[in-house]
């Protein structure tokens, strides 16, 4: 592999830390009550949020759309889910277990009630993980329809599952049945196929920087402006549900927001060896545990508000002071469960010198091998 494709799967490892600490930052707006709700006044604070909001908004959906990318091209391994799945248990399981020790009252305190730890994936106890493991088991079916389907036909499916997914949901103020805002699988699978068209064929009209640079920043100020002038007319009892589909995963503007944001970060070089790629290919491993530590059950209503107390509380009239303590909260987050994801990589590491466990992952290896025949 060249440097300088290296050096762009550098730069979208820096994308996935930056879209993961974008997540976080959604969270320290809703979990601390400060991103303003249809028909709410809107204080400097909220405004501030409203337009950190429209600016991490497309995390989300560019992080389906990275992994994605990759995933398009590669052949389709069982180890893959359950390396993921032996992730999500344990921090599922060992949280609950930990603050247990210390005296905090957990969720799960029944039998029926800790299915919840037990089968994350089924309880959409994260729903993120939910959508995204079954679009993993989904991957090979649409890998092999990408391959397959030329390029217009697979544009045709793509236009046809947005026009249902996102177009009509975007522009009419009604709330179908079937829409989910792009909290569900069926999202995720159109950001696959989006994903995989941009890696077979480009990325068209955006594949220049200032292009798809250009792109997201518009998209932010638009999302920005709606919220803003919907709020206000939601106050009047008008547009009161449309007034939050600027900020749903699976409208128009976020999904144009992903996609330049995404499009722009392959123009994002780092230097060959450097410093600042070691740093981003050692921590880009860890973001998916950010998820699952910040927004683990016991977790998710917690964590926001002691930041809060350690930044010294939130003042609803100072937007610029709101943007320090939120941008702090997340920094403090991310680097906190870094380091706790570092502990889980050590023990793992150990572990793997086990005999045991050596056995067991090369039985799993053999009965995929025999599973797939003489497939790689």
């Amino acid at each position: 592999m060249g440097k300088k494709a290296n050096s762009r799967i550098a730069g979208y490892e820096l994308l996935r830390i930056i879209a993961m600490m974008m997540v976080v930052m959604l969270h320290f707006n809703s979990r601390t009550g400060s991103l303003v709700l249809p028909g709410e006044w809107m204080n400097g604070a909220g405004i501030m949020a409203g337009f950190l909001e429209a600016l991490c908004l497309p995390a989300v959906n560019v992080y389906v759309l990275l992994g994605a990318y990759f995933l398009s091209e590669t052949s389709f391994k069982a180890e893959r889910i359950l390396r993921l799945e032996i992730r999500i248990l344990f921090y599922s399981l060992l949280i609950p277990l930990i603050l247990i020790l210390f005296g905090v009252p957990v969720r799960g305190t029944g039998v029926w009630e800790s299915a919840v730890y037990l089968f994350p994936v089924l309880t959409e106890h994260y729903w993120f993980v939910t959508a995204y493991v079954f679009m993993l088991l989904f991957s090979p079916v649409l890998n092999a329809a990408a391959e397959r389907m030329s390029r217009r036909q697979l544009k045709s499916v793509i236009l046809l599952l947005l026009l249902y997914f996102c177009f009509f949901k975007s522009v009419i103020p009604l709330q179908f049945v079937t829409d989910h805002m792009g909290y569900d699988f069926g999202w995720f699978l159109c950001l696959y196929l989006i994903a995989a068209y941009f890696r077979k064929y480009g990325f068209g009209r955006l594949e220049g920087a200032a292009a798809s640079g250009g792109l997201y920043a518009v998209c932010t100020i638009l999302i920005f402006a709606l919220h803003m002038g919907l709020n206000r007319l939601s106050e009047a009892g008008l547009f009161t549900y449309y007034a939050s589909v600027p900020f749903h995963y699976n409208s128009i503007l976020c999904l144009a927001s992903a996609a330049g944001l995404f499009a722009l970060f392959r123009h994002v070089q780092l230097k060959e060896d450097g410093r600042a790629e070691a740093l981003v290919r050692a921590l880009a491993p860890h973001t998916f545990s950010v998820y699952l530590i910040h927004e683990h059950v016991d977790i998710r209503d917690r964590w926001a508000g002691i930041a809060v107390r350690l930044t010294g509380g939130i003042a609803e009239d100072a937007p610029f002071a709101y943007l320090g303590k939120a941008l702090l909260a997340v920094l403090l987050v991310f680097i906190i469960c870094v380091v706790i994801d570092c502990g889980r990589s050590m023990l793992l590491r150990l572990l793997k010198k086990s005999s045991v466990l050596r056995r067991t992952v090369a039985a799993l290896r053999r009965a995929e091998r025999n599973f797939y025949g003489d497939e790689d």
